[in-house]
């Protein structure tokens, strides 16, 4: 069971229901989120993001 208190934000954007589970994934594990688009979870306090680089290979 997951348990927790959700507070609604009106300065941070929500996330989608696959984002939203695998930056849950990245703070429970303690691990970062490896990613071609840092943006979607730049808002996610106490995530640490690692972009792949892809977008600026393109």
């Amino acid at each position: 069971m997951i348990e927790g208190q959700h507070v609604a934000s009106e300065t941070k954007p929500t996330l989608g229901l696959a984002d939203s589970v695998v930056a849950a994934t990245g703070l429970v594990v303690n691990e970062p989120v490896v990613t071609d688009d840092t943006s979607d979870f730049e808002t996610v306090d106490g995530l640490d993001v690692v972009s792949t680089g892809a977008a600026s290979r393109n």
